[in-house]
């Protein structure tokens, strides 16, 4: 380019010479930015308040972009791979967030689905002798044992949530096995209102 046209400026062959390096770059870039998306648009709003600091931390990240980057320094490439380590790390975090969100989830569909009153067959019941019928103690009993067995089982289920995965759920983002995080309050009262549904649904149903 220089000995076609010997007055083009030298930054103008620098920058003819950095094209590939220059596209690589911006490959790089895109990559980077593919995976930022993806993450963030994976969250549910109950998610993005809970990881509110994690997020801001992340977005202050790719911030440092704003400034200039020279082709020739290793600025661009500190700052991608800046950006890469920390997109891993909030990932992590969201991965273990949702890992014990599953398993929450999974409780409060059993409690949905829970059947509590034990069914019973009249239409058969009725075609007995009458000596085979229950006592009323008996046909209480009937009820009773299983009802009482049900609802001690959804709630060992129902403790192992506040005292088991949601203080491993706090562990995983603040490293503080505690439930009672007051940064976690929303978090808290979403899945109380989830829990309250649940039974709800299971009384009605």
């Amino acid at each position: 380019l220089d000995r076609m046209m010997p007055n083009v400026s030298k930054n103008v062959i620098n920058i003819a010479l950095q094209e590939e390096e220059y596209y690589r770059h911006v490959d790089k870039l895109n990559k980077m930015l593919r995976e930022y998306y993806n993450t963030i648009n994976s969250l549910k709003d109950v998610e993005k308040n809970l990881l509110s600091e994690q997020l801001k931390e992340l977005q202050s990240k790719l911030d440092e972009g704003a400034d200039s980057h020279y082709l020739s320094s290793l600025g661009l490439n500190d700052f991608t791979a800046s950006c890469i380590n920390e997109i891993k790390r909030f990932n992590d975090k969201k991965n273990k967030v949702e890992e014990k969100t599953r398993n929450i989830e999974d409780i409060i569909k059993t409690m949905e689905e829970a059947k509590v009153i034990r069914e019973f067959d009249f239409s058969n019941y009725s075609k007995k002798l009458s000596d085979d019928f229950f006592t009323l103690q008996e046909f209480l009993n009937y009820f009773d044992k299983y009802l009482h067995t049900e609802i001690e089982g959804l709630s060992d289920k129902y403790m192992r949530i506040g005292e088991t995965m949601l203080p491993q759920i706090a562990m995983a983002i603040y490293e503080k096995n505690d439930q009672k995080l007051p940064k976690m309050r929303m978090y808290y009262y979403y899945w109380e209102r989830r829990v309250y549904n649940a039974l709800v649904k299971m009384i009605i149903r």
